[in-house]
């Protein structure tokens, strides 16, 4: 015999099945709503859900007289088995051009001026006409990449200027 519909309202049939001490919805929580009383709409472009494999949004498989939904993990992030560097580069002159060898298989950067804006540029010779300005406080984020061989170019606006360099590589 299935169980007598719930007669609980929908925020509370919500407080039941969501696991605050872990910020999730539990897996094997159970609900029943009576028929018609909540409509819940999921939508891929207005909400912060995604379903399926980025292609095929929604697809489900039926066994016997069950319909599952098939859900696809697609991990597009830093892969986990990259391994975090951090560098300190020393800018003793300000406005004089300083080099930085990125090492190989970087796949993650963040660069950030420790006491005065910088100037940074991918060729030799331009981090003083054709470069991007990192101000103070400010950090600049290079994510998914794949470096062999990249050296980054930059400038301070003051002497005696670090810039720090953190980054995963594989």
């Amino acid at each position: 015999m299935p169980p007598s519909p719930s007669l609980l309202d929908f925020t509370q049939i919500l407080q039941r099945v969501f696991d605050e001490a872990n910020g999730r919805l539990r897996t094997d929580a159970q609900a029943t709503v009576v028929a018609g009383s909540l409509e819940v709409i999921i939508s891929h472009t207005d909400d912060s859900i995604r379903l399926g494999d980025g292609t095929s949004l929604i697809t489900a498989t039926t066994v016997g007289p069950k319909v599952g939904l098939d859900v696809n993990v697609v991990n597009q992030g830093v892969e986990a088995t990259t391994q975090p560097f951090v560098a300190n580069v020393q800018v003793l002159n300000a406005n004089i051009e300083v080099s930085y060898n990125v090492p190989d298989n970087t796949k993650v950067l963040f660069i950030r001026p420790r006491n005065g804006s910088i100037k940074l540029a991918f060729v030799s010779g331009q981090s003083g006409t054709t470069y991007l300005t990192i101000n103070k406080g400010g950090v600049y984020t290079v994510d998914n990449i794949n470096s062999s061989g990249a050296v980054l170019y930059f400038q301070s606006s003051t002497n005696n200027d670090v810039v720090e360099i953190h980054g995963w590589n594989v």
